[in-house]
């Protein structure tokens, strides 16, 4: 589970999320120039070369690095899976790290 989003989980990978606002994050409000779009989705499509689209995922997100960095990040927010659904965070690390142990 991710909180607000999934694409907060993608932004784990490909950015220090240490210098964006959490509450500007939490929130993931449409962006005024952009209204099919919401703040992270715009975020992503500006960090990845190719763009970002929910449609056509973008391979690039997904190295063994960007795995590692949004492992490490993800810890900077909420996990327990019964306090996401209030607060930024995501517990798919969870899930990655269970798979790496098999």
């Amino acid at each position: 589970m991710t909180n607000p989003l999934f694409e907060f989980w993608l932004l784990l990978h490909v950015d220090d999320i240490t210098k964006y606002d959490n509450e500007i994050l939490y929130i993931n409000d449409w962006i005024t120039s952009s209204k099919n779009r919401r703040y992270i989705d715009k975020q992503l499509s500006n960090i990845l070369a190719n763009g970002y689209n929910k449609k056509n995922f973008n391979k690039e997100i997904v190295t063994k690095d960007n795995i590692d960095r949004a492992l490490e990040q993800e810890k900077l927010f909420e996990n327990n899976i019964e306090k996401i659904m209030d607060n930024l965070g995501s517990n798919i690390g969870d899930l990655i790290r269970n798979i790496f142990k098999t």
